[in-house]
């Protein structure tokens, strides 16, 4: 079983032992729309890769809302099945896709993505939303601590702004002018938002090494919870030191988690 069937694998494990109705760290979502919501985007990417192969023009990618409704619909047990086979399927025609070469890429929410790019989305996703629902177990401590994951969320982030998660929509209605708040864990590279003067224009960097960054905030915690916060969530029960002017912690902390809820429940 090559690495990534066996992340599939833990992943559809672990969401097949929890009932529909768990409930998760996204406010409002149950297992069963973490199920819907993988099931929708997975198929997304695959019928935007077949379309590319096949010659066809690009179309634009469909909303969250428009591809999740169907799927959302479906009972639990015909919901985790087709989950399964679309991401059997996905992975299938991203092995076909790496083979046009490492510079191939298809269109996704308007930006180009090489398989390797999206590859490394879809194995984001799975440990994110595990998370989601398992919480701070040895699988999602090993799974998000991969540096790799945080490298890509910088990427997707800032190539795709108009997320939820996008620095843009993190900093809107904060207060929050020309500040640099760094996200910091021991003995890997800094992580930063950067806010412009306006308040309006906002981005993610990543240092060259620990302490290679300044900034007017200091967020320091470990590695898993650090990719965790880049995706606005937090876990309550590890460790997160603030340096940086106390009259500002609230700002900073609804950039950082606008959403976030006592997550996993001790």
């Amino acid at each position: 079983m090559s690495d990534q069937q066996d992340r599939v694998e833990t992943f559809l494990a672990s969401i097949g032992s929890k009932p529909a109705d768990a409930s998760t760290a996204c406010t409002d979502w149950t297992a069963h729309n973490i199920a819907a919501h993988l099931a929708a985007g997975f198929e997304e990417v695959y019928v935007l890769i077949q379309n590319t192969l096949a010659g066809q023009p690009t179309r634009d990618t469909r909303t969250f809302v428009e591809r999740e409704a169907p799927f959302l619909e479906m009972d639990h047990e015909t919901l985790l099945q087709s989950l399964r086979e679309h991401l059997t399927k996905t992975a299938e025609v991203l092995t076909d896709f790496r083979a046009a070469g490492p510079d191939a890429v298809f269109e996704f929410f308007g930006h180009p993505f090489t398989a390797e790019e999206m590859t490394r989305h879809l194995d984001s996703e799975l440990a994110i939303h595990r998370w989601d629902f398992m919480g701070d177990d040895e699988i999602s401590e090993q799974q998000l601590s991969n540096p790799a994951f945080t490298r890509h969320a910088v990427f997707l982030l800032n190539a795709l702004p108009m997320l939820a998660e996008g620095a843009p929509n993190r900093v809107a209605g904060t207060g929050l002018r020309a500040i640099t708040i760094v996200l910091r864990t021991p003995g890997e590279p800094d992580v930063a938002l950067e806010v412009d003067a306006d308040g309006e224009a906002a981005r993610y960097t990543q240092g060259e090494s620990e302490g290679s960054l300044d900034g007017q905030f200091v967020v320091t915690t470990d590695a898993a919870n650090r990719v965790l916060a880049l995706w606005g969530r937090h876990s309550s029960r590890k460790a997160v030191s603030v340096t940086g002017d106390p009259a500002l912690w609230g700002a900073v902390a609804n950039a950082l988690w606008p959403d976030a809820h006592k997550w996993p429940k001790i």
